[in-house]
């Protein structure tokens, strides 16, 4: 089997011992946020490339076995893609180091990099959405601990997007392998907003029309002004799209 630690590395060397750094706040907030939004986490130690913490339930990995794994890796969904995925996923995240380059100091501390891709599981493919970012740095912008959030996903293509708080962001294009900076210059409304807020709860149109006090007439407008802005055909897409590029 292919052994993945390499990408899981800060390529620096660690003058600090595992053993003498405490880890256990940082843990015990990562458990609580997993808690609380029912989302796998995995934190990594890139002075060591492995897992420190992971909880205690992994989406889609739990129901795994034995002949699913192709691979060690720090990252238990690496074990699980196929030599094509990963072929992918290792050049994407080759081009991903590069643009580290053209990102601040401070840019890099927060950045958070999503990709959609599929893992197989008794020959059955399922696509989740990972979302990275990284929690400690070292003095040279190396990373020591970088944190990963899975949630199942709903799309169908292998995808990525890099998002720093100024708003500014990078997605991946694979006719030239490469990150090329976009914006979503159509952003939604206050109104507009609101109306996807209560629609992710799970809201009616008429729900949400005695919520916000309109017209139901003026819900379906919002929706249809949301969807020509996002470029989806439902809400279940929309819900993917603010989700992933940061849009509430």
């Amino acid at each position: 089997m292919q052994n993945t630690d390499s990408f899981f590395t800060n390529y620096a060397p660690s003058f600090e011992s595992k053993d003498s750094t405490d880890y256990s706040e940082i843990i015990a907030s990562i458990r609580a946020y997993a808690r609380l939004n029912g989302q796998s986490a995995i934190l990594i130690d890139f002075d060591r490339h492995e897992p420190i913490f992971v909880t205690d339930n992994l989406i889609y990995v739990d129901e795994s076995q034995a002949g699913d794994r192709k691979r060690a890796s720090a990252n238990p969904y690496w074990s699980l893609v196929t030599d094509e995925v990963l072929q992918v996923l290792v050049t994407m995240r080759q081009n991903y180091f590069k643009l580290r380059e053209v990102l601040t100091a401070d840019e890099y501390c927060s950045h958070i990099c999503i990709v959609d891709y599929p893992i197989t599981i008794r020959n059955r493919e399922f696509f989740i959405n990972s979302r990275y970012t990284p929690i400690v740095t070292g003095k040279n912008g190396e990373t020591k601990l970088g944190l990963y959030c899975i949630l199942p996903s709903n799309k169908k293509e292998i995808s990525s997007v890099v998002i720093v708080p100024s708003g500014k962001r990078w997605r991946y294009d694979f006719s030239i392998n490469d990150f090329q900076e976009f914006s979503l210059i159509k952003k939604l409304t206050i109104a507009e907003r609101a109306v996807l807020q209560r629609a992710k709860m799970g809201m009616s149109n008429e729900e949400i029309a005695k919520a916000l006090d309109l017209t139901l007439s003026t819900i379906k407008s919002h929706k249809m002004h949301i969807f020509k802005k996002l470029c989806v055909e439902s809400i279940a897409e929309a819900l993917v799209v603010v989700g992933n590029y940061n849009l509430m």
